[in-house]
């Protein structure tokens, strides 16, 4: 061998990777393995994909895990020591890293400090629960002695978006709570947020309900982590409050499964959606909500009995026409016949809630409606309108569908055509949509979404309506 091609270096030999991405393999083409994106991927802006259980962890990484599984069972075993207090995550946690090619605005989101300060929660010997001796046996069922991840709130800043999303997007169409006693609760966890007395169970799984509902709706959150978010004051919510655990019933936990079941109907849950609302309603005939002698000496007491009972019926109904079908994984609109069987389909014995807005609810003497101030619940009496002509149709799709058309079956379509004509003849004015209505105020921008979503159910409920009539003639 000669002496220059002794001097020549070695070439390189060729970095092996552990595996290709899925792109790459299905081309043949070469692939640094790069992580979460190699970069034959970024180069051409396509999807990077890893077959994720072959990948041998890296000791970095094992190590991580290891770690974390620790942290978790230091938290779970919190609860077994000591009993903490009510504690409020006010302030500023540290801002995650930075990545290169991040926008400032993220990382400075109040939503990801949230999570971070969430995630970052440990048993610390700086930690804020004060302890106090005693069997944790004998503790009391409350919001005091559950686990410390689950009592932890978002920054004053992003609590009050999420409120204020809710009440301005949500509450309008179901009006579940009566919103003056559940702001004045709320307010109440920042004015003394380190006393020892804790909190109610319900109201600290409704909160957190509201919470999911809120950042579902708020446009402050980052889009790419609104699902993620929501998705884990849910689970907050059905850890300090499970079904299982519904030792009392009373209108606050009906009012916590009917928020529960709204949110599912955002959700891939559909059929939790129709498990919690049948519960709803159960627990609501407990207590006698469905009752037309359940009366109360308060005003206001009896106006949100009845009007958590109609909206249990009005919410069952909804399901009919609103369903996610786990076969195609889309949101499709469904006529009654499809929907899932009723709890109850008829049931006019509870009288039907006054048209009288929060505010005006007392607890001793009997309050009334301004005469020039519309009411946010008219939207809840034409839904119910609405959906019980639902009620309607699906029984008469129940015998028309197995046997041709008879007289009775096209007295009750007409009948039913009647009422839709008479609920868009008789609407009130606020709720008549008007297109190009500018709304100046705040209450004028709810009483447009209400005229919008009333005339949407309108319509929708029109369009099964007549589709139904076309298959049956």
């Amino acid at each position: 061998m000669s002496s220059s091609t002794q001097d020549q270096p070695r070439p390189r030999k060729r970095h092996r990777i552990a595996e290709s991405c899925k792109l790459c393999r299905s081309k043949k083409t070469r692939c640094d393995g790069r992580r979460p994106t190699c970069s034959s991927c970024q180069s051409k802006n396509t999807a990077c994909e890893y077959n994720e259980p072959n990948v041998v962890l890296s000791s970095d990484i094992l190590s991580k895990m290891a770690d974390l599984e620790a942290r978790v069972q230091a938290l779970e075993s919190l609860p077994s020591n000591f009993t903490g207090s009510f504690h409020v995550a006010t302030g500023t946690p540290s801002p995650l890293p930075r990545p290169s090619n991040a926008q400032s605005s993220i990382v400075d989101n109040p939503t990801l400090r949230f999570i971070s300060s969430v995630t970052q929660t440990g048993p610390t010997g700086g930690s804020d629960i004060q302890t106090q001796p005693g069997n944790p046996n004998d503790r009391p069922t409350s919001f005091a002695s559950i686990n410390m991840s689950q009592v932890i709130l978002p920054s004053r800043e992003v609590a009050d978006d999420f409120i204020e999303c809710y009440e301005r997007l949500v509450y309008p169409m179901f009006p579940v709570l009566h919103m003056p006693s559940f702001k004045a609760k709320y307010l109440r966890v920042w004015e003394s947020p380190s006393n020892d007395q804790g909190l109610d169970t319900t109201f600290a799984a409704s909160l957190n309900i509201v919470f999911a509902l809120g950042c579902l709706n708020s446009s402050k959150t980052e889009p790419t982590l609104i699902l993620s978010t929501a998705e884990t004051f849910y689970e907050r919510s059905r850890s300090i409050l499970p079904l299982d655990s519904l030792d009392q019933p009373s209108i606050e936990v009906v009012q916590y499964l009917l928020l529960t079941g709204n949110y599912l109907s955002f959700t891939k849950y559909s059929h939790r959606y129709c498990n919690t609302l049948a519960m709803a309603i159960q627990v609501a005939q407990t207590i006698d909500l469905h009752r037309a002698d359940h009366d109360t000496t308060s005003q206001l007491k009896r106006e949100m009995g009845r009007r958590v009972w109609h909206l249990c019926l009005t919410m069952q109904r909804y399901l009919f026409c609103m369903q996610r079908t786990s076969t195609t994984k889309r949101l499709r609109l469904m006529s009654s016949l499809f929907g899932w069987n009723t709890v109850l389909v008829h049931d006019n014995t509870c009288p039907l809630p006054q048209m009288i807005d929060d505010e005006y609810l007392l607890e001793e003497g009997e309050g009334c409606q301004p005469a020039a101030t519309p009411s946010l619940l008219d939207a809840l009496a034409v839904s119910m309108k609405i959906f019980d002509v639902v009620a309607g149709a699906r029984e008469v799709n129940a015998a028309s569908f197995s046997t041709a058309l008879q007289m009775p079956e096209l007295m009750k379509i007409l009948q039913l055509n009647e009422r839709l004509t008479e609920i868009e003849n008789n609407l009130p004015e606020h709720l008549k949509y008007k297109n190009g209505q500018r709304a100046s105020s705040a209450r004028e921008k709810v009483l447009h979404l209400q005229a919008e979503v009333v005339n949407l159910r309108w319509y929708t409920i029109v369009a099964l309506y007549q589709g139904s009539q076309t298959y049956n003639f």
